[in-house]
């Protein structure tokens, strides 16, 4: 019986993080357009304006959740397994009571702030009307989070990729197109953000009501858990606000200290940096909720054989994007962004040692807050944001764009590995097996011979080589991974999994790995 709920168990998260994963994609991407075509058609101090109003809006939201959402997505899950409907339905209403009016609060008190927040902290009115325009879109990402938190519960992300990843994405890119074809300027690409929320929050609210569990329309009598909910959640607001402070106390300092060009370009890496947790923060988005639901049904054997499988793959679909952007920041940098913008090459390479660590330590944090133990995630984030704040002090007067990409690479570094310890305390589990070094052994021998040959025939690197390079990566990382018998029986049921559910071709692949298991 263990081993069928670790078959499914496994095969939820390969399936929900597979789903996951290609709308995470389409988001990025249309992400990416949108920063791609802002940065090219603003100047850096107006890309640099912009990018500190969507600071602020991001503190503010996360301000306003108090932690409330992951709250809903924990018990959510935990009162499915136990088929309890009316603490279901009173988890989610408890939630929206709290976040809807406390965004709208929010949403006008920083808007009447906006000339103080642009005088006093960035020096520069010119970004008051930035953020007064930005900030009415926090009810209705409130909205969206809230909505996303129930649909990942009831593991229905279909509906999250509809509204959150593609819909948001092409009403993003096709407004901003719009408005550069009519010359666009700062607001702008500010309305093209804030409409695109707007949209997105509305509709997947939607999917909620009408598709998965009717909150307005159920004659269900909830049962409120205020004081649960708040008890789990507050450690968790606690970590958001020191965690905002340890994501962008890099960006105010640079504001602060340097100019707004100097933001601009320090941002245009952190775009680039960040796309290293792609495939990590699909995981994390199904691992959660399954992981919860395991915990509530007391199957620990199982959440430690998720745990690890899910750890292994996060771990080596990293490893190539991870290189890439070591060897070769420059280029990426110069593709993406244009030549003005190829000072972010040195920034990028730091910064992707800071993140590539949340591959090395699987999803600790996660597995912390699924036991219910938010506090040391908490002690955690806030240690991290101390650090931050104390190196981008010393650092970025000195070292600008670079010193602050130490600061957080270092603090990014720490936070995963104070997290993974923190696990293994409180659940002697920890996500390695042993096939991780085969992983690194892969790695080393494609990235080795890739780098030696471009570099043999090439002095200096062309953008065009960049795609092939990192296809040929990945082939022989595969294929020496796959010779080296890296793929365990954990690995089958994922790839078995996936198979099924997109049509993926992998048989081929599980016999190479079942011929090695009979060696």
């Amino acid at each position: 019986m263990a081993k069928g709920i670790k078959e499914r168990a496994i095969k939820d998260v390969a399936k929900g993080a597979g789903i996951l994963f290609i709308g995470v994609v389409f988001s990025k991407v249309f992400t990416l357009i949108y920063r791609i075509v802002s940065a090219r058609l603003l100047l850096p101090e107006s890309y640099g304006m912009l990018s500190l109003a969507i600071a602020v809006y991001e503190i503010c939201v996360i301000l306003v959740h108090i932690g409330i959402p992951a709250g809903v997505n924990r018990y959510v899950s935990m009162y499915r397994g136990r088929g309890d409907e009316r603490r279901i339905k009173g988890t989610i209403t408890s939630a929206l009571k709290i976040t809807i009016p406390l965004s709208i609060f929010t949403a006008t008190v920083v808007f009447f702030l906006s000339d103080f927040i642009a005088s006093v902290f960035f020096h520069n009115p010119a970004v008051s009307p930035v953020i007064k325009l930005i900030v009415v879109a926090i009810p209705f990402q409130t909205l969206l989070i809230n909505s996303r938190s129930i649909i990942m519960a009831f593991k229905e992300i279909k509906y999250r990729v509809y509204s959150e990843n593609i819909l948001q994405g092409i009403i993003k890119v096709a407004l901003i197109i719009l408005l550069a074809l009519i010359g666009i300027d700062v607001l702008g690409a500010t309305l093209a953000f804030v409409l695109s929320i707007m949209v997105s929050g509305i509709i997947c609210f939607y999917f909620v009501e009408f598709k998965i569990f009717p909150i307005i329309r159920s004659n269900i009598k909830p049962i409120h858990n205020y004081s649960e909910l708040f008890r789990y959640s507050w450690p968790l607001a606690m970590s958001g606000v020191v965690g905002l402070i340890a994501r962008y106390v890099d960006t105010f300092m640079l504001g602060y200290f340097m100019a707004e060009s100097e933001v601009g370009i320090y941002n245009a890496a952190m775009i680039i940096a960040t796309s290293l947790v792609l495939f990590i923060n699909s995981l994390g988005g199904i691992l959660f909720p399954v992981l919860s639901e395991l915990y509530g049904r007391g199957e620990k054997d199982v959440m430690v054989d998720t745990y690890k499988a899910s750890a292994k793959w996060g771990f080596s679909a990293t490893l190539p994007m991870f290189m890439l952007m070591v060897l070769f920041p420059t280029p990426i940098v110069r593709l993406i962004y244009g030549s003005s913008y190829t000072t972010a090459a040195t920034p990028l390479s730091i910064l992707a040692f800071g993140f590539f660590s949340s591959a090395l330590v699987g999803g600790s944090t996660l597995l912390l807050q699924s036991i219910g133990k938010t506090k040391p995630v908490f002690g955690i984030l806030a240690f991290a944001a101390v650090s931050n704040v104390i190196l981008n002090y010393i650092l970025i007067p000195k070292y600008g764009v670079v010193g602050a990409a130490i600061a957080t690479c270092t603090t990014l570094t720490a936070k995963s590995f104070m997290s993974l310890i923190s696990a293994y305390h409180y659940t002697k589990m920890h996500p390695y097996k042993r096939s991780y070094y085969k992983s690194i052994l892969a790695s080393l021998f494609s990235v080795g011979t890739v780098y030696v040959v471009i570099k043999y025939i090439f002095a200096t690197v062309p953008l065009w080589v960049l795609l092939p390079a990192f296809l040929a990566f990945v082939a022989l990382y595969g294929v020496s991974f796959i010779l080296l018998k890296g793929i365990d029986e954990d690995d089958i049921i994922i790839l078995r999994a996936l198979d099924k559910k997109f049509g993926i071709k992998t048989k081929w692949i599980r016999n190479l790995a079942k011929m090695s298991f009979s060696k």
